[in-house]
């Protein structure tokens, strides 16, 4: 599948998307996540201009998902920090070429903001956020649906207490 693809399947999920530098987790527009677009017209465009260009999901309330980003590279403990989150219901998950995953839920009402390093090798992305969407690679790795048909729940509330009693960085 190509990534122009790949954005637009994003798009028929109600996610907004934006293109990131390719092979990079970088944004390719101005004003990165802030740039995303739920537009067909746009997406196609950004996509005729830079056909290899990663796909940039935004996070949050535009699209109405909160992304758990679970990291074991370099040590990261994600693993075993996820494992003290009791009570994680699945969800659609994305495996990352580093070996992590991407846990996605429903936003939950009235959103919550992208906070790093809450827990050890845990960060949320949320508003003011974003992720990297399947079908992107890095490294020559590509970001892969584990179960494409996932139900996504909400974000689950031991998520929103651990979040909210940390005061992590806002860092998309």
């Amino acid at each position: 599948m190509k990534l122009l693809e790949h954005a637009l399947a994003c798009l028929d999920q109600g996610w907004a998307v934006f293109p990131l530098v390719p092979g990079t987790k970088r944004p390719l527009t101005k004003h990165g996540f802030k740039d995303a677009s739920k537009s067909r017209e746009a997406v196609k465009k950004w996509w005729s201009e830079n056909p290899s260009a990663n796909v940039g999901l935004a996070t949050g309330e535009i699209s109405g998902t909160a992304v758990v980003d679970v990291d074991i590279k370099n040590g990261a403990r994600g693993r075993e920090s996820l494992s003290s989150l009791h009570g994680m219901p699945p969800t659609l998950t994305v495996a990352t070429p580093s070996g992590g995953w991407h846990l996605y839920f429903l936003c939950p009402p009235g959103g919550i903001r992208s906070k790093n390093g809450l827990l050890p090798g845990i960060d949320l992305k949320a508003d003011g956020g974003y992720v990297v969407a399947a079908g992107s690679v890095i490294d020559g790795k590509a970001y892969e649906y584990i179960d494409a048909e996932a139900h996504m729940p909400v974000l689950p509330d031991i998520v929103i207490e651990v979040f909210g009693r940390s005061n992590g960085s806002h860092v998309p």
